[in-house]
């Protein structure tokens, strides 16, 4: 059963039987040709701040899809402190079949930096390499609350680079603890390893790195007596996640539950997936005008989401979540059954296929035509007496992402056509 199957089309049906529908860059519109008069609402939707504590960190396959892990710490005046450690695996992928009696040259381990959030001026820090005493599994789904034992000292020190995006290592370490787990074997394919990687205690800066970028190196060159070179090659597998430890004691909204709402500022609300909070909009306003307005149209419907860039980078992109009080957001419903779960895009709607709605953000909102969206929670209550939600979480499209976004006000936007 595909997603048409399920919606209960109602009034929705004489618009596609007697109206016509066009598309054009901005989004699908409905004309109505004949005299009949189009009505213009705007509402404004309260929104506040709500967390959210559960943050899955893993990668797999779209649409939860997170190349990126984050390393570090950050301080934040409003939000409280974070720290953040990476688990991932390795594998040798070619170049020389080595073994543990050769000479070690050197080791270049070089990942590609993706974001940066620092409270240092210049950032910078040593990453240290640990051995974990557990197995990271590819099929599991890692919330950002796990953690794996670790050794208790690392392998390796890496140095952050600043100017190149990358981590040079010359020392041994490494190469030793490669050769402890292989042992008398020789090095080749199908070797597997993997590791945690943390920073400093004193760092002040939380890392993303792209784990599966084509930049990615990780290569261990070494030497016989004869002066021989041999070169193994290594790559991230995919099968990693992080760790996210949040502490709100300094936060200035002290120590919530999971799906409490809380104040962050008078003037805005925030969307900050690290640290566990979210815009909350209420969708109350247009509630009670469907309960009030029934057999319309919707010609053209908009959402308007006006936000603050003084403050920093915003999420490059939001999705919309329906939010339910005893529950949450559904993360998985995505897969399973996305009508209920969040906001599709108009042409999602109209050939039943998956597809996710995502606000992008330019210099000073996000705006999303939800023309489809809007008719389908109008025609659901006509038929049905139900709403698809009464609630929208706005949350970031990446579940690993150091931006955030101030919500300044949300705007729903409507062009209508009463049939009556």
């Amino acid at each position: 059963m595909n997603l048409l199957d399920r919606i209960k089309l109602g009034p929705w049906l004489l618009v596609l039987i007697f109206f016509s529908c066009e598309t054009n860059d901005e989004g699908l519109e409905i004309k109505i040709h004949s005299n009949t008069r189009v009505d213009y609402l705007e509402l404004n939707l309260k929104t506040t701040s709500l967390i959210i504590d559960s943050l899955r960190t893993d990668e797999n396959e779209s649409p939860f899809y997170e190349p990126r892990v984050v390393v570090g710490n950050y301080e934040d005046d409003l939000l409280g402190n974070l720290s953040a450690t990476a688990y991932v695996e390795f594998a040798y992928v070619g170049g020389s079949q080595v073994w543990s009696s050769l000479n070690f040259d050197s080791l270049i381990f070089k990942l590609k930096r993706d974001q940066t959030l620092s409270n240092d001026s210049q950032p910078g820090e040593k990453l240290l390499l640990f051995p974990i005493k557990g197995e990271i599994y590819s099929e599991v789904v890692y919330l950002s609350s796990f953690n794996i034992e670790r050794d208790s000292l690392p392998v390796d020190t890496l140095i952050v680079n600043k100017q190149e995006n990358q981590n040079l290592s010359r020392q041994p370490g490494l190469a030793d603890y490669i050769f402890s787990v292989l042992g008398e074997d020789t090095l080749r394919l199908g070797f597997v390893s993997q590791l945690a990687i943390t920073s400093m205690a004193e760092t002040k800066s939380l890392l993303t790195f792209d784990m599966l970028s084509d930049s990615t190196e990780f290569s261990l060159y070494m030497s016989d007596d004869s002066l021989n070179a041999f070169r193994a090659d290594f790559r991230f597998t995919g099968t990693h996640f992080s760790e996210v430890n949040r502490d709100r004691s300094t936060a200035v909204f002290g120590q919530p539950d999971d799906l409490d709402t809380v104040s962050v500022s008078d003037e805005f609300t925030i969307i900050n997936p690290l640290h566990g909070v979210t815009t909350l909009v209420d969708m109350e306003p247009f509630v009670d005008f469907i309960q009030n307005n029934q057999n319309i149209v919707i010609n053209k419907a908009e959402m308007e989401i006006d936000i603050d860039t003084s403050a920093g980078n915003p999420l490059e992109q939001i999705r919309y979540y329906y939010f339910r009080e005893n529950s949450g957001i559904r993360g998985e419903g995505v897969l399973d059954d996305p009508l209920n779960t969040l906001m599709l895009t108009n042409d999602g709607y109209l050939t039943g296929q998956r597809r996710i709605l995502v606000g992008a953000a330019d210099s000073i909102n996000y705006m999303n035509d939800i023309t489809i969206f809007t008719q389908i929670f109008i025609s659901k209550y006509e038929e049905e007496a139900e709403f698809l939600t009464e609630k929208l979480v706005l949350t970031s499209d990446r579940f690993i992402d150091l931006y955030e976004t101030r919500v300044n006000s949300v705007k729903f936007k409507i062009y209508y056509t009463s049939l009556n």
